[in-house]
Parts: C-alpha cells; sequence; structure tokens
C-alpha cells in the first residue's frame, strides 16, 4: 500500500466500507495475516480483497 491511501493506520472496524466488500488478507513483510478489525494497513501492505463490485480500480474504492 503506498502512501496515496489515505486510511493508512486506521483499524478495520472503523473502516466503511462499501457493502459486498470484505478485507480478506493482508501481506505484510512477506508474511500472510487474517486480518481482525483491529488490524491496520499499513504502508508496504499489499491487501487481499473480495468483492461484488467489478469497477475495483484502487484501493480507495473499498470505502465510502
Amino acid at each position: 500500500m503506498g502512501p496515496e491511501f489515505k486510511h493508512t493506520g486506521v483499524p478495520l472496524k472503523d473502516l466503511r466500507l462499501r457493502q459486498g466488500t470484505l478485507i480478506a488478507g493482508i501481506i505484510r513483510d512477506g508474511k500472510a495475516l487474517i486480518p481482525a478489525g483491529g488490524d491496520a494497513i499499513a504502508e508496504g501492505d499489499k491487501v487481499i480483497i473480495l468483492t461484488e463490485d467489478q469497477r475495483l480500480n484502487d484501493l480507495s474504492d473499498i470505502i465510502k
């Protein structure tokens, strides 16, 4: 994840995700994490998203 993502460091439970969207995993320092509500996306993370919406172009697209 790059510095352009405005929600870096925000706990996942506090993100207002679009309906039909799930943050399924985070890859950090080469290790896979199954995220919980208290986890946050950090700069450099790779994020695995499951979504019903086929128009996802950027990670910021999952936020309401």
